[in-house]
């Protein structure tokens, strides 16, 4: 009796993980831009009043995707939450700053009236898939490293 109990509980442990393990995934969400070259993508997020936070990580952005409103200047911060220094970087809008593990570098980007999507991405780092951007609405095609354009920017 007791060798046919413990059988059953294996059995019914043994179906109970191939349950969880045949669970499917939560789908990923589809990027509303397509940036070419590898991208590790961690999501969409939202510019809000203006703002935005973005976590620099081994080796991507999170958000991966923040839409914005054309015409419109976003302050950026960026906290470099990895192990490694990153860089955020805009080359048409002359941006470019690195950042220490732990650190954090605070920016404005410009977002084109156009509505044309603002790459950014890591110097060190964007072979691995970290790039992210700024978009207005989805469905363009943004090639890798930074093609938008919209003047120079500093910190804030």
């Amino acid at each position: 009796m007791r060798k046919c109990l413990t059988a059953a509980v294996a059995a019914l442990s043994i179906l109970a993980l191939a349950g969880v393990a045949g669970a499917a995934a939560p789908a990923k969400e589809k990027p509303p831009v397509k940036l070419k070259g590898k991208v590790n993508n961690k999501g969409i997020g939202v510019v809000s009043n203006g703002e935005t936070d973005l976590e620099a990580d081994d080796f991507y952005y999170q958000k991966t995707f923040e839409k914005a409103k054309a015409g419109t200047t976003v302050k950026v911060t960026i906290e470099n939450e990895g192990s490694t220094q990153h860089t955020f970087t805009i080359d048409a809008q002359h941006i470019d700053k690195t950042i220490q593990p732990g650190a954090k570098a605070k920016v404005k980007v410009k977002i084109p009236s156009n509505g044309k999507p603002v790459n950014f991405y890591c110097r060190f780092h964007v072979d691995q898939g970290m790039q992210g951007v700024f978009f207005t609405k989805a469905g363009a095609t943004v090639g890798s490293k930074s093609s938008s354009g919209g003047g120079s920017s500093s910190g804030y």
